[in-house]
């Protein structure tokens, strides 16, 4: 018998941002640092990895360090992530009627 109960994504682990990493330069045009600008915030769930993702993964030469589910919008897949004062590069993001769901490798700025 069909279950007449509707799901929805909660989307409570926490919240990321995603934007850009913008060379700073001094008067001469020497680099002195580098800065995030945002672009924007999603909720997401926490995914576990599956083999076939860390497969992936470690055919890219790349290290899966996370996996999340977010709603579901048009993301750059060059943006970096910071999730809890962490960067990620975005490996690829896999996408569903109403859900993103973005592999990340960490990376230092």
């Amino acid at each position: 018998m069909p279950s007449n109960k509707i799901t929805t994504d909660s989307y409570n682990d926490g919240i990321l941002f995603y934007g850009e990493v913008k060379t700073k330069l001094d008067n001469q045009a020497r680099k002195i640092g580098e800065e995030f600008v945002l672009k924007g915030k999603l909720f997401y769930d926490e995914m576990s990895k599956r083999d076939q993702d860390l497969e992936v993964a470690n055919s890219l030469e790349k290290t899966l360090d996370y996996k999340v589910k977010t709603p579901r919008i048009d993301l750059d897949s060059t943006y970096k992530v910071k999730i809890k004062e962490e960067f990620y590069d975005i490996l690829y993001i896999d996408s569903d009627e109403k859900n993103n769901y973005i592999y990340l490798t960490k990376v230092i700025l």
